[in-house]
C-alpha cells in the first residue's frame, strides 16, 4: 500500500541563516515546529468545516486532526505538520440498508472521499469501516451482498480548505516562530547575562 500523503502537500523554505550563529539546530527546530502547529491548526479547522457529512454520521469532520512533529537531525525538514482523519476516532452509525449500527473509521475511508471511486463490483459482506461486532477491519456495511457499485465522484474538500487558508496559515507560521525566536533569543541573553554575573 502507498505510504504517499492524500491531499494538498505543501512546502514552506525558511532562511534561518541569521540565527544559526545563536541559535543551535535543534533550538530550530523547535522554532519551526511552533510555525508548523500554528499553520496546521488552522488547516486542520478548515477541514473540519468543509468536510462532507453524512445524515446522522458527522464523523469524517470530527476525525479532522493534525499532527506536528521536528525533523530528523540528518534531514533538511526542520519540522512539519500532517492534516488528515486521526485513525483512532470512530462512531456508530445506522447506515442505510442496515437495521443496527455500524462502526464508522473515517481515516479508512478519507481518501475515497477526497479522490472518488470508480464503478466496481461489490462483495458479499463488502463495507467502508469496520464491524461493530467482529471488529475486523473492512469498510462501513452496504445493505448489498452483490452487485456493482455505482463509484462516487472526487470531493477534494481538504484541497479547499488549504485554498482558503493557505494565506492565513503561512502568516500565523510566521508569528508563531517570530514569537519563538523572540523567546530564545531572551533565554540567551539571560543565560549571557547570568554568565557574566549581570542581572
Amino acid at each position: 500500500m502507498s505510504k504517499k500523503p492524500i491531499g494538498p502537500q505543501v512546502r514552506v523554505k525558511v532562511d534561518l541563516s541569521g540565527i544559526e550563529a545563536v541559535i543551535s539546530a535543534a533550538r530550530q527546530r523547535g522554532i519551526t515546529l511552533a510555525g508548523a502547529k500554528a499553520a496546521g491548526k488552522l488547516l486542520k479547522n478548515a477541514a473540519r468545516s468543509a468536510a462532507p457529512k453524512r445524515p446522522g454520521s458527522g464523523a469524517l469532520k470530527q476525525a479532522q486532526g493534525v499532527r506536528a512533529a521536528k525533523g530528523t537531525k540528518q534531514g533538511t525538514t526542520a519540522s512539519f505538520a500532517v492534516q488528515g482523519a486521526k485513525k483512532k476516532i470512530d462512531k456508530m452509525v445506522v447506515v442505510r440498508g442496515r437495521k443496527k449500527a455500524q462502526r464508522v473509521v473515517p481515516a479508512f475511508y478519507d481518501h475515497l472521499v477526497q479522490l472518488g471511486t470508480r464503478p466496481h463490483a461489490l462483495g458479499k459482506g463488502e463495507s467502508l469501516g469496520r464491524d461493530a461486532t467482529k471488529r475486523r477491519k473492512a469498510i462501513v456495511r452496504t445493505g448489498q451482498t452483490t452487485g456493482k457499485h455505482p463509484g462516487a465522484k472526487k470531493n477534494p474538500y481538504r484541497k479547499r480548505a488549504w485554498e482558503t487558508v493557505k494565506g492565513p496559515a503561512g502568516a500565523a507560521a510566521l508569528k508563531a516562530m517570530g514569537t519563538a525566536t523572540q523567546k530564545e533569543i531572551d533565554r540567551q541573553g539571560a543565560k549571557i547575562r547570568s554568565k557574566l554575573g549581570g542581572t
